[in-house]
């Protein structure tokens, strides 16, 4: 059974049907990141379209690149024993030998009607091969032919096969709810979770059941923090692909913590990156088509968590402790302004002293997380002040006192006087 995917299903299941009754062609792609359910939902519409008495030809594409012209074509005409529909190629010129080659599968397709074609990752088809499904469409106009192919719209071979390829039907997966999710993972991995775990784990992944899984399983081998090796392996390819000053942007976001729902401006993005402000939506427009950074009214911010952590995983040490000390200084602007808070300087400066040792910068996150933890007990925020104080004793180096004189160890009884101490 499909879990989170019944209005999918329905509106396949009814095309298919009409085309089918109407002895007409159509066609649908169906949409979505990698792992996110596209081949499952395609494979329950073709196992219900068989069961209906329908032929069901089915394709793969290779993501290595390795495979010849046509390979998918010639898949779909094997399954349906007329492999010999291709044949050597001929004398003709380019153009006529391509229309004598669309009208021969076209032929093959309509002799076996009712057909539902189905072609998975399309996004790694050859060009001949996404120009001979669209010529295609035209030809079976007429018949009960139906083509339906996945797209994983994040991978960078993306576009070209959306371009190539215009459907009448293109339906869209995004992650899966919380509640959807509870079931699916019980089927991918055994393991069952409550409310809150589901709400936490859709936090992490942005509900893709492949990413879920992977987590799950993470998690039952005693690993609790860090990124799956297989979600690691989809995001890497993603993140290979993208222009260096677009990776740069995307690591400014990491360090600045834009979270699922927050984000961060442009301005501050632009200041951490090291760019312009007006360079930010440019620059980040490849990781935006690429599923890996979202833009919500003018706020730059990741998919979910897994996203960030793959970034921070790929930054190295110094890049990292400049943008720390980067992010710090312009967060330190807009706190004076009162457009950002003690707490979020202090994070910054606090992780900047961790990467460097400097003893200096040790007492300057020192200050911020006393700053933080003052703002805190001011608020009546006492567990946020016990938090801050800590944080401030543990970036002390040993007892040595502050450039203000102020030992460490006096932090203790405030500490204390937080409330929780």
């Amino acid at each position: 059974m499909l879990h989170g995917r019944e209005s999918e299903l329905r509106e396949l299941l009814a095309a298919v049907a009409a085309a089918f009754a109407a002895g007409r062609g159509t066609s649908a792609l169906v949409v979505g990141d990698a792992g996110i359910g596209k081949t499952r939902l395609v494979a329950e519409v073709a196992d219900r379209s068989r069961a209906d008495g329908a032929t069901v030809a089915w394709a793969a594409c290779r993501a290595d690149g390795g495979a010849p012209p046509y390979w998918p074509v010639a898949q779909l005409l094997g399954v349906l024993g007329r492999g010999d529909a291709i044949g050597p190629p001929t004398s003709a010129e380019p153009e006529f030998a391509r229309f004598l080659l669309v009208d021969a599968v076209a032929e093959v397709f309509r002799a076996a009607g009712p057909l539902l074609v189905v072609v998975d990752d399309l996004q790694w088809a050859d060009l001949p091969t996404l120009r001979l499904l669209a010529a295609l469409r035209a030809h079976l106009a007429a018949a009960p032919v139906v083509l339906l192919a996945t797209v994983r719209d994040t991978d960078p071979g993306a576009g070209r096969a959306l371009g190539e390829l215009v459907a009448e039907r293109r339906i869209v997966l995004r992650g899966l709810a919380p509640p959807d999710l509870v079931p699916v993972l019980v089927e991918l991995t055994g393991t069952e979770l409550d409310a809150a775990g589901a709400a936490d784990l859709h936090a992490r992944t942005g509900g893709n059941p492949f990413f879920a899984a992977e987590v799950v399983r993470m998690r039952r081998a005693g690993h609790e923090a860090g990124v799956p090796g297989g979600v690691r392996a989809v995001l890497d390819r993603r993140l290979d692909a993208l222009p260096d000053g677009t990776e740069v942007v995307l690591r400014a976001a990491a360090v600045l913590d834009a979270g699922v729902t927050a984000g961060v401006d442009a301005v501050l993005l632009a200041r951490v990156a090291g760019i312009a402000a007006g360079a930010v939506p440019g620059t980040a427009d490849p990781a935006v088509d690429a599923g890996l950074l979202r833009v919500v009214d003018g706020r730059f911010r990741f998919p979910h968590a897994l996203v960030a952590e793959t970034v921070s995983a790929r930054t190295p040490p110094q890049q990292r402790l400049d943008l720390h000390r980067r992010a710090a200084t312009a967060l330190a602007v807009r706190e004076a302004a009162g457009t950002a808070s003690a707490a979020a300087v202090a994070r910054q400066r606090v992780a900047a002293a961790r990467l460097s040792g400097d003893p200096g910068e040790a007492h300057t996150a020192a200050c911020a997380a006393e700053a933080a933890a003052d703002r805190a007990v001011s608020a009546a925020a006492h567990e946020d002040a016990v938090v801050w104080f800590d944080a401030a004793l543990a970036a002390l180096p040993g007892d040595e006192p502050d450039p203000d004189g102020r030992p460490g160890p006096a932090l203790c009884p405030r500490r204390g006087a937080a409330g929780l101490g």
